[in-house]
């Protein structure tokens, strides 16, 4: 055997675990014996320096495989860049519960609409600056997400265009917030979401989505850039848009109806549409939040639509059109209107029932916009479609006075009376009671500061409300508010505290304590003139309208709004103009009032009322100079009866009829410049004193001819009769029959010597009485033959039998 070294005995030799074995390693030298060795080989286990071979990993195993397999298996910088290497990545949150996923399940949540666009596009897209055709990108990531059934995703861009239709229906969830381009203006295209009519829940959010002109700027296509289709209680977030559709088709199983929504507008709409293909075809429900619209159609061409609701949008400008054609019980709630009045407005068809629009406070600074609706077109050919206003429908309404042309009105040519208390000039600082001439459609003020009507005192709370309406051309009106304490005294200094009463325009007048305007203003600026009580050391208010240029005015009015509180009592009652009695100063001239009206004669002191009212019509057209008029009916009218005929001008003719034939009678000439129209409105009055006595204009004169036995006609309730100065012999009577078409053939005739003659010589007496006339005796008492005129006074009293 080979000699071994450095053995110390033979007996070691013996034992193989004492012979020394050197094995190199991968880095030094290990120690071990041949006996180690062969223990280890006969276990079949690798030993250092099998291990250190090349193939050493293949010779240790794990519960998987050996350690060569597992470094196989390792992936590399290039299998992670290939398509399944985010499927060799790993993540898990740290919060406790969660799970560990690869980053291709996570990436595979949604489908990425940028996967399906050439890398070399990105940049572009993402600059804003690309011309890239998305179209059939979207479709095949619309395909993906449809068959993977997932939503599908684009992160926020500066454009994605698609110059054809990109119908993305079926799919439930889309998130693409950055800004779309579909078509142009001159090749139309469309964006379709929805189709799941069956289902609910789905979920889209968009930025803008535009044909790429301004969605303000320029009327909308003609074609719809966005539908929304076949849509059940589902969320829709879109920012501004050319043109935006909902749309239900009854030929499509899934899209036959879009309900339940909610659709958020954030941004400019050129127009909005609901509207179907036909058929059941509903679309009813649904939620709008949002945006500025300038156009709305709600258009039911198979089903009227109903119960949509439009939160909070805004409507501005000329461009601004409402169209309804069959549909009922729609809400646009807490509007804001702006520069509306030269638009085309609000039009509803026939077929439209119960629609609403409630505007909210849109000015500044005062409560204006709240009480006023918006000013712009309305045309309602359906039924209780209504448009309001927050305040209106919140607050309770008192009105304070009218004055119209229906309102009671009379006058003469030194005073006028309305329905409103007399005015005292020392109360109101220079201001005197309107000189107001009535007219069938308005009336005329006189000028100098004439007031035209006052309220009473009237229980406030801080915030109330009074709003002004009017109808005039020109700078014709102003308004005063007047401030009171809880004494009913004038708040005569605002001490530091800041304003009683805001109004727009309004000033303040501390020597009187009241509130209004400087000047008169238009009509414009006066109707929907509000102002509200905005401290609470108002207690009482009063209000009044006058003017100081005067001239004609189709109508003037107040309201005061108070909020839906328990309020002081009496406001009701002290709202309205106590009723009281027209007060003149001699019988009216002008003015139209129903019969039984009672007036005061404040010259002669006594009461009268009107006997006699009657409304009808011109037969045929007046031109200025005309001194007779002919109407459809004429009934009882009686010479003297006060006529009133409205002219084309708005103003009323008042004269007196002063000669009958048929419904033909005589009046004063039409004024030079004026004419009345066929048809035009005639009006009769009839004024009598309720002590038995007549107005002037009642009564006439007549001149007996030939012989004091001559008949003579006098169409009058009452009047003078001049005899012929014929001679009459003593104890001699003289009759003659007086025709006169008021008498009536019970009626009573009062009549006496009035002057000429001889004192003393003569008895006139009514010898009988028939319809249309009665006789009168003449007898001579004085011993002598008289040749004499004498003067007769008569007067008829209405009398009947039962």
């Amino acid at each position: 055997m080979t000699k071994i070294n450095n053995l110390s005995s033979v007996d070691e030799l013996s034992r193989s675990d004492s012979i020394p074995v050197y094995a190199r390693g991968s880095s030094d030298t290990r120690r071990s014996s041949v006996g180690t060795l062969i223990d280890k080989a006969r276990e079949g286990l690798a030993t250092y320096v099998s291990l250190a071979e090349d193939d050493g990993a293949t010779k240790v195993g794990t519960p998987t495989g050996t350690v060569q397999q597992g470094l196989d298996a390792r992936p590399t910088s290039v299998s992670l860049a290939a398509a399944e290497g985010a499927a060799l990545v790993g993540t898990q949150p740290a919060a406790a519960g969660s799970y560990l996923r690869t980053l291709k399940d996570i990436a595979e949540d949604w489908v990425d609409v940028l996967s399906f666009i050439p890398p070399a596009q990105h940049a572009a897209m993402f600059a804003g600056t690309s011309t890239y055709d998305a179209t059939a990108s979207l479709l095949a990531a619309r395909d993906a997400a449809i068959a993977g059934g997932k939503g599908m995703r684009a992160p926020y861009w500066g454009n994605l265009f698609c110059a054809g239709n990109v119908d993305l229906s079926g799919v439930k969830n889309i998130d693409i917030p950055g800004p779309m381009q579909i078509g142009t203006s001159g090749t139309p295209a469309m964006l379709t979401v929805g189709g799941g009519a069956n289902s609910s829940s789905w979920c889209f959010r968009f930025g803008d989505v535009t044909n790429g002109t301004s969605v303000l700027a320029a009327a909308p296509p003609a074609t719809p850039v966005m539908r929304i289709f076949g849509l059940k209680r589902s969320e829709v977030v879109v920012g501004s848009c050319n043109y935006l559709q909902l749309w239900a088709d009854a030929a499509v199983s899934a899209g036959n109806s879009t309900a339940y929504n909610q659709i958020f507008l954030n941004g400019a709409q050129s127009k909005v549409e609901i509207t179907d293909a036909g058929g059941f075809s509903w679309i009813t429900e649904n939620e709008f939040h949002g945006g500025g619209i300038q156009r709305l159609s709600i258009i039911g061409v198979g089903y009227p639509h109903n119960h949509n609701k439009f939160n909070r949008p805004v409507f501005e400008g000329a461009a601004v059109a409402l169209v309804y054609t069959n549909c009922s019980s729609n809400l646009i709630e807490d509007a804001r209107f702006e520069a509306v009045s030269a638009s085309a407005g609000w039009t509803c068809a026939a077929n439209t029932y119960l629609n609403k629009i409630i505007v909210s406070w849109s000015g500044v600074g005062s409560p204006r916009g709240d009480y006023v609706i918006p000013t712009m077109p309305v045309s309602d050919l359906g039924q209780d479609n209504i448009i309001t206003t927050r305040a209106l429908m919140t607050h309770r309404k008192n009105r304070l006075f009218s004055v119209n042309g229906q309102s009671l009105i009379v006058g003469n040519a030194t005073v006028s009376t309305s329905n409103e208390r007399a005015v005292n000039p020392a109360r109101f600082n220079n201001l005197i009671r309107a000189l107001i001439t009535p007219s069938l459609r308005g009336f005329t003020v006189a000028t100098t500061n004439r007031v035209i009507a006052v309220s009473d005192r009237i229980p406030v709370l801080n915030g109330d409300t009074v709003v002004f309406d009017g109808d005039f051309d020109g700078s014709l009106a102003r308004a005063l508010v007047y401030v009171y304490d809880a004494n009913m005294n004038l708040l005569t200094s605002e001490g530091g505290g800041g304003v009683y009463f805001n109004a727009p325009s309004f000033t303040y007048t501390s020597a009187n304590g009241s509130y209004g305007h400087g000047a008169d203003v238009s009509a414009a600026i006066f109707n929907g003139l509000a102002g509200s009580v905005v401290r609470s050391e108002v207690k009482f208010i009063r209000v009044l309208i006058y003017s100081a240029a005067g001239g004609f005015f189709r109508s003037l009015g107040a309201s005061i709004y108070s909020r839906q509180l328990l309020q002081p009592s009496g406001q009701e009652g002290a709202a309205s103009m106590r009723p009281m009695a027209l007060s003149l100063a001699g019988p009216p001239t002008n003015g139209f009032a129903p019969e039984g009206t009672p007036i005061y004669d404040s010259t002669s002191r006594r009461n009268g009322v009107n006997v006699f009212s009657w409304e009808t019509q011109l037969t045929g057209a007046l031109a200025a100079g005309a001194v007779s008029a002919t109407v459809t009916t004429i009934l009882t009218v009686a010479n003297g009866d006060l006529v009133g005929i409205l002219l084309s001008d708005g103003t009323t003719h008042w004269t007196t009829v002063s000669g009958l034939a048929g419904s033909t009678f005589t009046i004063a000439a039409i004024p030079v410049g004026k004419d009345a129209l066929a048809g035009a409105p005639v009006v009769f009055n009839r004024w009598a004193y309720s002590d038995v006595g007549y107005f002037t204009g009642s009564g006439g004169t007549v001149t007996q001819l030939t012989s004091k036995a001559t008949g003579v006609t006098l169409n009058k309730a009452c009047g003078q009769i001049v005899t012929h100065n014929a001679s009459l012999a003593t104890n001699t009577t003289a009759s003659f029959t007086v025709t006169n078409s008021t008498v009536g053939a019970t009626d009573t005739i009062l009549i006496h010597r009035g002057s000429g003659g001889t004192a003393n010589a003569y008895w006139v007496y009514v010898d009988s009485v028939a319809a249309g006339s009665f006789v009168v005796s003449v007898s001579n008492l004085s011993g002598g033959a008289l040749a004499e005129a004498v003067t007769i006074n008569f007067s008829v009293i209405k009398a009947v039998t039962a």
